[in-house]
């Protein structure tokens, strides 16, 4: 169908389709993956400095919790809330009843799995909505002395935090 034809191009024509042409094609390919790279780096950073609140609090509210000192719980809830990067953090007894809440206070998972949350010594991450909110909720298993399983630890991070950050950074890279 095409053997006939023969295509005469000058040489800028050439240059642009042979030459600049893929050269913006792979620059704009590298960049996408470059950003999504980087997005997901910094979106796991923001999580991971939740979770590193959330196992910095472990001990103290452990041992408050223990001891049933539920306004030292209250007080290491609001020095942390103070630092601005979290949108709440609640405390809840081993059947999943809330101790203590500082920040957003109805949060959607009220402590109902603490069990399931709680099974390993290791806390865990997932986004959840609070409030009509999206949110990065860490649950950190709270233990007593004696290694016994007495509460759950939830910090919490509104997911429009990691998203305005990764568009700062977009904007900054572009």
């Amino acid at each position: 169908m095409f053997k006939g034809l023969k295509f005469n191009f000058s040489l800028r024509a050439n240059l642009i389709i042979f030459v600049i042409a893929p050269l913006i094609l792979t620059i704009a390919a590298i960049t996408y993956f470059g950003l999504s790279t980087m997005e997901t780096i910094i979106e796991n950073k923001m999580k991971e400095d939740v979770e590193l609140v959330g196992r910095a609090l472990r001990l103290p509210v452990s041992y408050s919790l223990e001891k049933e000192r539920f306004g030292s719980i209250n007080q290491s809830l609001e020095s942390v809330f103070r630092i601005g990067r979290l949108y709440g953090a609640y405390v809840y007894d081993n059947e999943g009843k809330k101790i203590a809440a500082v920040g957003s206070v109805r949060p959607s998972s009220k402590g109902d799995n603490v069990e399931e949350l709680t099974e390993k010594e290791e806390g865990k991450g997932k986004y959840e909505e609070i409030e009509g909110r999206k949110v990065y909720s860490y649950f950190v298993p709270l233990f007593d002395n004696n290694g016994n399983r007495n509460g759950l630890l939830q910090v919490t991070r509104k997911k429009s935090d990691v998203v305005g950050y990764i568009k700062k950074v977009r904007v900054m890279t572009l």
